[in-house]
Protein backbone atom coordinates (compact mmCIF):
# COMPACT_ATOMS: atom_id res chain seq x y z
CA UNK A 1 0.00 0.00 0.00
CA UNK A 2 1.53 3.45 -0.81
CA UNK A 3 0.38 6.04 1.82
CA UNK A 4 0.32 9.51 -0.31
CA UNK A 5 -1.89 11.40 2.03
CA UNK A 6 -0.94 15.13 2.80
CA UNK A 7 -0.33 15.17 -1.15
CA UNK A 8 1.86 12.76 -0.85
CA UNK A 9 4.07 14.23 2.26
CA UNK A 10 4.19 17.59 0.40
CA UNK A 11 5.46 16.41 -2.74
CA UNK A 12 2.51 15.75 -4.81
CA UNK A 13 4.34 13.09 -6.61
CA UNK A 14 1.24 11.14 -7.17
CA UNK A 15 0.64 13.64 -10.23
CA UNK A 16 3.41 11.23 -11.89
CA UNK A 17 1.83 8.33 -13.75
CA UNK A 18 4.14 6.27 -14.26
CA UNK A 19 4.65 6.59 -10.22
CA UNK A 20 1.07 5.67 -9.57
CA UNK A 21 0.37 2.95 -12.03
CA UNK A 22 3.58 0.81 -10.87
CA UNK A 23 2.64 -2.57 -10.71
CA UNK A 24 4.07 -3.37 -6.55
CA UNK A 25 1.40 -0.67 -5.60
CA UNK A 26 -1.80 -2.90 -4.82
CA UNK A 27 -3.47 0.05 -2.95
CA UNK A 28 -3.44 3.91 -2.43
CA UNK A 29 -4.23 5.14 1.13
CA UNK A 30 -5.62 8.91 1.85
CA UNK A 31 -6.41 10.19 5.41
CA UNK A 32 -9.52 12.02 4.32
CA UNK A 33 -12.14 11.40 1.35
CA UNK A 34 -11.46 14.72 -0.48
CA UNK A 35 -7.40 13.82 -0.85
CA UNK A 36 -8.47 11.26 -3.18
CA UNK A 37 -9.71 13.71 -5.78
CA UNK A 38 -7.17 14.70 -7.93
CA UNK A 39 -5.47 11.06 -7.17
CA UNK A 40 -8.65 10.06 -8.95
CA UNK A 41 -7.27 11.65 -11.79
CA UNK A 42 -4.20 9.35 -12.28
CA UNK A 43 -4.68 5.89 -10.41
CA UNK A 44 -8.57 5.34 -11.69
CA UNK A 45 -7.05 1.14 -11.83
CA UNK A 46 -6.30 1.29 -8.36
CA UNK A 47 -8.48 1.28 -5.41
CA UNK A 48 -7.92 4.08 -3.09
CA UNK A 49 -8.45 3.67 1.19
CA UNK A 50 -9.70 6.44 3.06
CA UNK A 51 -8.27 5.90 6.24
CA UNK A 52 -10.73 8.54 8.26
CA UNK A 53 -14.13 8.63 6.62
CA UNK A 54 -17.09 10.76 7.95
CA UNK A 55 -20.52 9.97 7.63
CA UNK A 56 -21.25 13.56 6.05
CA UNK A 57 -19.08 11.80 3.28
CA UNK A 58 -20.73 8.05 2.51
CA UNK A 59 -22.26 9.33 -0.72
CA UNK A 60 -18.63 11.04 -2.61
CA UNK A 61 -17.27 7.56 -1.03
CA UNK A 62 -19.33 5.29 -3.00
CA UNK A 63 -19.66 7.96 -6.06
CA UNK A 64 -15.84 7.22 -6.65
CA UNK A 65 -15.35 3.45 -5.22
CA UNK A 66 -13.94 4.87 -2.38
CA UNK A 67 -12.60 2.87 0.11
CA UNK A 68 -13.41 3.34 3.94
CA UNK A 69 -11.43 2.48 7.03
CA UNK A 70 -14.10 1.70 9.54
CA UNK A 71 -12.90 2.66 12.92
CA UNK A 72 -15.55 2.44 15.47
CA UNK A 73 -18.87 0.30 15.71
CA UNK A 74 -20.63 3.04 14.74
CA UNK A 75 -18.97 4.01 12.01
CA UNK A 76 -19.75 0.36 10.15
CA UNK A 77 -23.42 0.29 11.56
CA UNK A 78 -23.55 3.65 9.52
CA UNK A 79 -21.99 2.92 6.22
CA UNK A 80 -23.39 -0.86 6.37
CA UNK A 81 -26.60 1.18 7.20
CA UNK A 82 -26.00 3.79 4.39
CA UNK A 83 -25.30 1.34 1.70
CA UNK A 84 -28.63 -0.94 2.32
CA UNK A 85 -30.53 2.71 1.48
CA UNK A 86 -28.39 2.89 -0.86
CA UNK A 87 -28.52 -0.33 -2.89
CA UNK A 88 -24.55 -1.13 -2.53
CA UNK A 89 -24.81 -3.63 -0.27
CA UNK A 90 -21.10 -5.81 -0.45
CA UNK A 91 -19.19 -2.63 -0.55
CA UNK A 92 -15.45 -2.88 0.37
CA UNK A 93 -14.76 -1.66 3.09
CA UNK A 94 -11.56 -2.23 6.07
CA UNK A 95 -11.84 -2.51 9.35
CA UNK A 96 -9.14 -0.77 12.12
CA UNK A 97 -8.11 -2.51 15.12
CA UNK A 98 -6.65 -0.26 18.46
CA UNK A 99 -3.54 -2.32 19.49
CA UNK A 100 -2.13 0.73 21.48
CA UNK A 101 -1.79 3.53 19.39
CA UNK A 102 -5.45 5.03 20.96
CA UNK A 103 -6.16 7.07 19.02
CA UNK A 104 -8.78 5.24 16.12
CA UNK A 105 -9.78 1.50 15.93
CA UNK A 106 -11.86 -0.88 17.52
CA UNK A 107 -10.27 -1.50 21.04
CA UNK A 108 -8.58 -5.22 20.80
CA UNK A 109 -9.68 -7.00 24.23
CA UNK A 110 -13.32 -6.18 23.18
CA UNK A 111 -13.89 -7.08 19.66
CA UNK A 112 -15.78 -10.13 20.58
CA UNK A 113 -18.23 -8.08 22.64
CA UNK A 114 -18.17 -5.28 19.95
CA UNK A 115 -19.42 -7.65 17.22
CA UNK A 116 -21.93 -8.41 19.34
CA UNK A 117 -23.74 -5.57 19.69
CA UNK A 118 -24.29 -5.49 15.69
CA UNK A 119 -27.94 -6.41 15.80
CA UNK A 120 -28.53 -6.33 12.26
CA UNK A 121 -26.56 -8.34 9.46
CA UNK A 122 -23.33 -6.45 8.28
CA UNK A 123 -23.44 -6.80 4.17
CA UNK A 124 -20.41 -5.14 3.55
CA UNK A 125 -16.85 -6.86 1.52
CA UNK A 126 -14.60 -6.44 4.75
CA UNK A 127 -11.38 -6.93 2.56
CA UNK A 128 -8.60 -6.00 5.17
CA UNK A 129 -8.07 -5.38 8.53
CA UNK A 130 -5.43 -3.25 9.81
CA UNK A 131 -3.28 -2.18 13.35
CA UNK A 132 -1.17 0.79 13.53
CA UNK A 133 2.54 0.72 15.64
CA UNK A 134 2.71 3.57 18.13
CA UNK A 135 6.66 3.13 18.25
CA UNK A 136 7.70 0.72 15.47
CA UNK A 137 11.03 3.19 14.96
CA UNK A 138 12.18 2.95 18.51
CA UNK A 139 14.34 0.21 19.37
CA UNK A 140 13.27 0.58 23.31
CA UNK A 141 9.69 0.45 22.69
CA UNK A 142 10.38 -3.41 20.57
CA UNK A 143 8.54 -5.36 23.34
CA UNK A 144 5.59 -3.01 23.18
CA UNK A 145 5.87 -3.01 19.63
CA UNK A 146 5.96 -7.18 19.99
CA UNK A 147 2.71 -6.40 21.87
CA UNK A 148 0.79 -4.91 19.70
CA UNK A 149 1.27 -7.82 16.88
CA UNK A 150 0.25 -9.90 19.67
CA UNK A 151 -2.57 -7.82 20.30
CA UNK A 152 -3.50 -7.52 16.96
CA UNK A 153 -3.31 -11.29 16.31
CA UNK A 154 -5.95 -12.16 19.01
CA UNK A 155 -8.40 -9.67 18.08
CA UNK A 156 -7.97 -10.93 13.96
CA UNK A 157 -9.05 -14.56 15.26
CA UNK A 158 -12.29 -13.21 16.75
CA UNK A 159 -12.79 -11.00 13.82
CA UNK A 160 -12.72 -13.83 11.17
CA UNK A 161 -14.93 -15.90 13.29
CA UNK A 162 -17.55 -13.11 12.44
CA UNK A 163 -16.03 -11.67 9.00
CA UNK A 164 -14.52 -14.63 7.47
CA UNK A 165 -13.78 -12.68 3.84
CA UNK A 166 -11.00 -11.08 5.43
CA UNK A 167 -8.03 -11.51 3.61
CA UNK A 168 -5.53 -9.10 4.10
CA UNK A 169 -3.69 -7.63 7.17
CA UNK A 170 -1.43 -5.18 8.10
CA UNK A 171 0.19 -3.52 10.83
CA UNK A 172 3.43 -2.15 9.34
CA UNK A 173 3.92 1.05 8.43
CA UNK A 174 7.80 1.96 7.13
CA UNK A 175 9.93 1.65 9.82
CA UNK A 176 7.40 -1.41 10.81
CA UNK A 177 8.11 -3.16 7.65
CA UNK A 178 11.89 -2.19 7.76
CA UNK A 179 12.39 -3.16 12.05
CA UNK A 180 10.14 -5.83 12.27
CA UNK A 181 9.58 -7.58 9.20
CA UNK A 182 8.15 -10.90 11.07
CA UNK A 183 5.17 -9.36 12.06
CA UNK A 184 4.44 -7.77 8.61
CA UNK A 185 1.29 -10.18 8.15
CA UNK A 186 0.58 -10.06 3.61
CA UNK A 187 0.56 -6.14 3.58
CA UNK A 188 2.67 -3.22 3.89
CA UNK A 189 1.92 0.70 4.79
CA UNK A 190 4.80 1.91 2.97
CA UNK A 191 4.81 6.00 3.21
CA UNK A 192 7.53 8.29 3.66
CA UNK A 193 9.80 4.79 2.80
CA UNK A 194 9.33 5.55 -0.80
CA UNK A 195 11.37 8.30 -0.89
CA UNK A 196 14.39 7.00 0.99
CA UNK A 197 14.19 8.80 3.80
CA UNK A 198 14.87 6.12 6.41
CA UNK A 199 17.55 6.31 9.09
CA UNK A 200 18.35 2.45 8.92
CA UNK A 201 21.32 1.59 6.42
CA UNK A 202 20.26 0.15 3.21
CA UNK A 203 22.07 1.98 0.95
CA UNK A 204 19.16 4.06 -0.32
CA UNK A 205 19.58 7.96 -1.03
CA UNK A 206 17.28 9.95 -0.44
CA UNK A 207 14.84 11.05 -3.20
CA UNK A 208 13.94 14.49 -2.34
CA UNK A 209 16.40 17.49 -2.33
CA UNK A 210 15.17 20.86 -1.52
CA UNK A 211 17.10 23.55 -3.03
CA UNK A 212 17.43 27.18 -3.43
CA UNK A 213 20.15 30.07 -4.34
CA UNK A 214 22.02 32.52 -3.37
CA UNK A 215 20.08 35.89 -3.94
CA UNK A 216 23.01 38.39 -2.29
CA UNK A 217 26.54 38.20 -0.92
CA UNK A 218 27.83 41.07 1.60
CA UNK A 219 30.99 41.88 3.73
CA UNK A 220 29.58 42.74 7.37
CA UNK A 221 32.08 43.62 10.15
CA UNK A 222 33.27 41.83 13.25
CA UNK A 223 30.71 43.17 16.22
CA UNK A 224 27.61 43.87 13.72
CA UNK A 225 24.30 41.75 14.10
CA UNK A 226 22.25 40.07 11.77
CA UNK A 227 19.17 39.72 10.99
CA UNK A 228 15.84 40.60 12.69
CA UNK A 229 16.22 41.61 16.87
CA UNK A 230 19.63 41.17 16.28
CA UNK A 231 19.74 38.12 17.04
CA UNK A 232 23.17 36.91 16.05
CA UNK A 233 26.19 38.94 16.86
CA UNK A 234 29.03 38.71 14.55
CA UNK A 235 32.36 37.46 16.40
CA UNK A 236 34.43 38.01 13.43
CA UNK A 237 34.09 39.96 10.28
CA UNK A 238 31.96 37.32 8.21
CA UNK A 239 31.29 36.92 4.31
CA UNK A 240 27.04 36.74 5.37
CA UNK A 241 25.13 35.31 1.71
CA UNK A 242 21.60 35.61 1.54
CA UNK A 243 19.48 32.98 0.62
CA UNK A 244 16.04 32.51 -0.93
CA UNK A 245 13.96 30.35 1.31
CA UNK A 246 12.12 31.75 4.39
CA UNK A 247 9.21 30.34 7.35
CA UNK A 248 6.85 31.01 4.74
CA UNK A 249 8.38 28.29 2.38
CA UNK A 250 8.00 25.92 5.73
CA UNK A 251 11.77 26.67 7.03
CA UNK A 252 12.02 26.31 10.51
CA UNK A 253 12.46 29.44 12.26
CA UNK A 254 14.34 27.01 15.09
CA UNK A 255 17.17 26.94 12.85
CA UNK A 256 18.11 30.13 13.11
CA UNK A 257 20.72 31.42 14.97
CA UNK A 258 23.28 28.88 14.03
CA UNK A 259 21.18 25.89 14.76
CA UNK A 260 20.93 24.74 11.81
CA UNK A 261 23.10 24.08 8.81
CA UNK A 262 22.68 24.49 4.85
CA UNK A 263 24.94 22.55 1.96
CA UNK A 264 26.71 24.31 -0.93
CA UNK A 265 30.21 24.03 -2.55
CA UNK A 266 30.99 20.80 -0.55
CA UNK A 267 30.75 22.33 3.06
CA UNK A 268 28.64 23.06 5.21
CA UNK A 269 27.41 26.85 6.36
CA UNK A 270 25.68 28.15 9.35
CA UNK A 271 22.64 29.84 9.12
CA UNK A 272 22.93 33.58 11.38
CA UNK A 273 20.46 35.56 12.76
CA UNK A 274 16.74 34.56 12.95
CA UNK A 275 15.03 32.93 9.89
CA UNK A 276 13.05 35.50 8.02
CA UNK A 277 9.69 34.73 6.09
CA UNK A 278 11.24 34.89 2.17
CA UNK A 279 14.57 34.68 3.02
CA UNK A 280 17.50 33.61 5.41
CA UNK A 281 21.31 34.67 6.10
CA UNK A 282 24.18 31.92 6.02
CA UNK A 283 28.09 32.59 7.24
CA UNK A 284 30.14 31.57 4.33
CA UNK A 285 32.94 32.81 5.43
CA UNK A 286 36.05 30.48 4.73
CA UNK A 287 33.92 28.97 1.65
CA UNK A 288 35.74 30.00 -1.51
CA UNK A 289 34.51 31.09 -4.86
CA UNK A 290 30.50 31.80 -3.36
CA UNK A 291 28.74 33.98 -6.19
CA UNK A 292 25.44 35.17 -6.72
CA UNK A 293 23.18 32.53 -7.98
CA UNK A 294 24.86 29.59 -6.70
CA UNK A 295 22.96 26.71 -5.52
CA UNK A 296 22.20 25.43 -1.95
CA UNK A 297 21.16 22.58 -0.43
CA UNK A 298 18.47 22.51 2.10
CA UNK A 299 18.11 18.77 2.73
CA UNK A 300 18.54 16.01 0.15
CA UNK A 301 21.97 13.98 -0.51
CA UNK A 302 24.68 15.71 0.92
CA UNK A 303 22.54 16.78 4.16
CA UNK A 304 20.16 14.89 5.71
CA UNK A 305 16.52 15.74 6.69
CA UNK A 306 17.06 13.53 9.66
CA UNK A 307 20.18 15.51 10.67
CA UNK A 308 17.84 18.95 9.54
CA UNK A 309 15.03 17.24 12.14
CA UNK A 310 17.51 17.02 14.38
CA UNK A 311 18.62 20.75 14.73
CA UNK A 312 15.14 21.34 14.39
CA UNK A 313 13.64 19.61 17.26
CA UNK A 314 11.48 17.63 15.18
CA UNK A 315 10.84 14.51 12.87
CA UNK A 316 11.39 14.26 9.10
CA UNK A 317 7.85 13.97 8.40
CA UNK A 318 6.50 17.47 9.77
CA UNK A 319 9.61 18.49 7.60
CA UNK A 320 8.93 17.61 4.29
CA UNK A 321 5.26 18.10 4.80
CA UNK A 322 5.43 21.63 5.85
CA UNK A 323 7.18 22.45 2.53
CA UNK A 324 5.17 25.66 0.98
CA UNK A 325 3.03 25.67 -2.00
CA UNK A 326 5.56 28.66 -3.63
CA UNK A 327 8.62 25.84 -3.82
CA UNK A 328 8.67 24.96 -6.81
CA UNK A 329 8.19 20.73 -7.06
CA UNK A 330 10.37 19.44 -10.16
CA UNK A 331 10.17 15.73 -11.02
CA UNK A 332 13.77 13.90 -12.19
CA UNK A 333 12.57 10.50 -13.93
Amino acid sequence: MAVVKANSYGTAFWQLPHFVNTDPIDYFVVAYAHEATPLLRWASQKPIIVMAPEVANFHYLVQHRLEPVLHSIELLKAFNGFCEQTNCSNYPVHIKINTGMNRLGLDWHDIEQLLGSLSTPINLNIVSAMSHYAASGTAEQDNFSALQVERFNNALSQLKKRFPSIGITHISNTNGALRHPISTNNMVRIGIGMYGMVEQKLGLQQAIVWKTTIAAIRTVPMGETIGYERATTLAHTAAIAVIQVGYADGYSRKLGNQCGRVFLHNQLAPIVGNVCMDMIMIDVSGIANVAVGDEVELFGNNLSIHDMAKWAGTIPYEIICGVGERVKRVYHL
